[in-house]
């Protein structure tokens, strides 16, 4: 990790921003391809909106549903970086 870390910002700061996220953006692609992850997104989901349904009281209902918009923020994220490969490997080159 630290070797990583050095390589990186040993890079013009640019050129390193580049290389983090065209990173993420593999990472990202492989994670949200996985079905293990896949799996884990949707059990997320629908125990929040089970959890949202049976709710009685207001602050309840409003945290779950808080909940449930990070839960999809975040699969929204990943897919977003997954479908941004293709853009930063041609400014790479």
């Amino acid at each position: 990790m630290r070797g990583q870390l050095k390589l990186v910002t040993s890079l013009p700061s640019d050129k390193a921003e580049l290389d983090v996220r065209i990173r993420v953006a593999n990472a990202s692609a492989r994670l949200i391809e996985d079905e293990a992850i896949q799996f884990i997104f949707q059990e997320m989901e629908d125990n929040l909106y089970k959890a949202f349904s049976g709710a009685s009281r207001p602050d309840q209902v409003e945290h779950i549903w808080r909940e449930v918009k990070v839960v999809k923020a975040l699969k929204e994220n990943m897919e977003w970086y997954a479908n941004q490969r293709e853009s930063l490997a041609k400014r790479a080159k």
